[in-house]
C-alpha cells in the first residue's frame, strides 16, 4: 500500500493556539489544513461546530425547500409536523453527537432560529405580519423548541453508549475531561 502525499493533509488540534504539524513522507512535506470534510461533516482544527452547523442549517433549507409543496399543502399540521421531524430535521441533526455546544452558544439561537423559520413557512407567516415567537409556537400547538432539545437528547444516548463500553472497548480512554474530545475522535 502506497501514500498518496498529494491527497493526504495534515491537522493539529488546539484550543489555544494554531499549532503546527510538520510530517514529512518520502522527504515531502504533508500539507496542514484548518479544516477539511471527512464522512460528510466539518472537522476544524479548533476543534469547534460553528461551520458544520451552519451547513447542515443550510443543507436543512434545501431539504425543506425539496418538501415546500407537501408542507404548504392541504395536509393536517400533525402530519407537517411528521413530515418536519422524520425528513428535515434529521439532515441537521446527522453527526450531532460530536458537536461542541454551550448552554450559551450562539449556536442553539441559530437551532432555534431555523425551526422558527420552518414553523413559520408550515403557517404561511410572512415576516411582514409581525407575529411573536411564542403566537407562532402557539399556531403550531407546540409549548416548546424541540429540535436543541432532541439534539441534546441524542448526544447523552451517545455519550451513554460510548461510558457503558458498546464503542469496542475504547471506555477506558475516557474521564470527565477527555469525553468531548474522545467522541470527535470516535465520529470522526
Amino acid at each position: 500500500m502506497e501514500l498518496n502525499v498529494k491527497k493526504t493533509k495534515t491537522m493539529a488540534f488546539s484550543k489555544t493556539e494554531k499549532a503546527q504539524c510538520n510530517i514529512t513522507v518520502n522527504s515531502e512535506k504533508l500539507e496542514q489544513v484548518a479544516r477539511y470534510k471527512y464522512l460528510g461533516s466539518w472537522v476544524t482544527e479548533d476543534g469547534k461546530c460553528d461551520l458544520e452547523v451552519k451547513a447542515r442549517i443550510g443543507m436543512e433549507k434545501d431539504a425543506f425547500w425539496k418538501y415546500k409543496e407537501l408542507l404548504k399543502g392541504n395536509i393536517g399540521l400533525q402530519t407537517k409536523k411528521r413530515i418536519l421531524h422524520c425528513y428535515i430535521y434529521s439532515v441537521l441533526k446527522y453527526a450531532c453527537e460530536s458537536w461542541t455546544m454551550n448552554t450559551c452558544s450562539v449556536l442553539i439561537r441559530r437551532i432555534n432560529a431555523f425551526e422558527q423559520w420552518c414553523y413559520r413557512r408550515i403557517l404561511k407567516i410572512k415576516w411582514t405580519d409581525r407575529i411573536p415567537n411564542a403566537g407562532v409556537m402557539q399556531r403550531m400547538k407546540v409549548s416548546e423548541m424541540c429540535l436543541y432539545k432532541s439534539i441534546q437528547k441524542q448526544k447523552m444516548a451517545c455519550a451513554g453508549h460510548v461510558l457503558r463500553g458498546s464503542s469496542g472497548g475504547k471506555c477506558t480512554l475516557v474521564t470527565r475531561r477527555h469525553v468531548l474530545f474522545f467522541l470527535v475522535v470516535v465520529f470522526f
